[in-house]
């Protein structure tokens, strides 16, 4: 039997980018003077956080560590509407023009009552910018988003609070890992993978090309939920290859 490379390589704009040699779209790391990036699998145990965006809601909210193979973290909402649970990182994503991003995420829903739907959440995952309320008001960003009373997920853009919705990806099942990507071509568009899979190209006029996002990953009980809820994340990553660095 022949080895084969998981893993392949590439420059582009000058950077190193490892891509998954399956799914060709999936950056895995990069290395450059002007790569920002943001790699978390959460294979260690997620302590009470100190740094960055962390916004824990009701008494039996929490975000912590998910036993699995790798390692996993889970953002589990009070049992309560309006409870919230989010995390932010990184505050240095920018959709500026010659800027490509890659984000991608592996991620299921999960309840304590299996018969929960989907639409007793609201879930955010993508880049947003820097606030303590992002599922409840999303501001700016691009995200992939299970709306409040929906049951499928969307990419939807947001910019200063006006969200538009791009594409829908999928019906949401509890307990199904899925894993949902997308690439901003650092011009006016954004291709988006569900499940590996390319689902198109949209447009990105709506998007804000001048805000500073987080890494974001947000979970939010609408009303008449009664059971607690969890977002529960494998791995994500955010890779952008700058034109420059430093510039204010």
């Amino acid at each position: 039997m022949g080895a084969y490379s998981l893993v392949e390589s590439r420059h582009q704009l000058g950077q190193l980018i490892f891509y998954d040699s399956e799914y060709q779209q999936r950056w895995v790391d990069a290395i450059g003077p002007k790569v920002v990036k943001f790699i978390e699998d959460f294979g260690g145990d997620v302590a009470s956080p100190t740094v960055g965006t962390w916004v824990v809601g009701g008494a039996s909210s929490e975000i912590s560590s998910f036993t699995m193979k790798g390692g996993g973290v889970r953002l589990m909402a009070d049992a309560s509407a309006g409870d919230t649970v989010q995390m932010q990182k990184l505050n240095g994503f920018v959709a500026c023009t010659a800027c490509p991003i890659y984000f991608g995420v592996r991620w299921k829903l999960y309840a304590l009552t299996e018969s929960t739907t989907p639409a007793s959440v609201q879930t955010i995952m993508g880049l947003h910018d820097e606030d303590t309320s992002v599922c409840a008001s999303p501001n700016t960003g691009i995200v992939f988003e299970i709306a409040t009373a929906a049951t499928g997920l969307d990419m939807v853009c947001y910019s200063t609070g006006s969200g538009v919705t791009m594409t829908a990806l999928t019906t949401v099942v509890y307990g199904t890992w899925y894993t949902d990507e997308f690439y901003w071509d650092g011009s006016n568009a954004i291709n988006l993978y569900h499940d590996g899979t390319y689902i198109g190209a949209a447009s990105a006029g709506s998007i804000a090309k001048t805000s500073a996002m987080c890494v974001t990953l947000g979970l939010y009980n609408v009303a008449g939920n009664t059971v607690n809820n969890g977002l529960i994340i494998d791995w994500v990553r955010a890779i952008q290859l700058m034109d420059t660095r430093y510039a204010s």
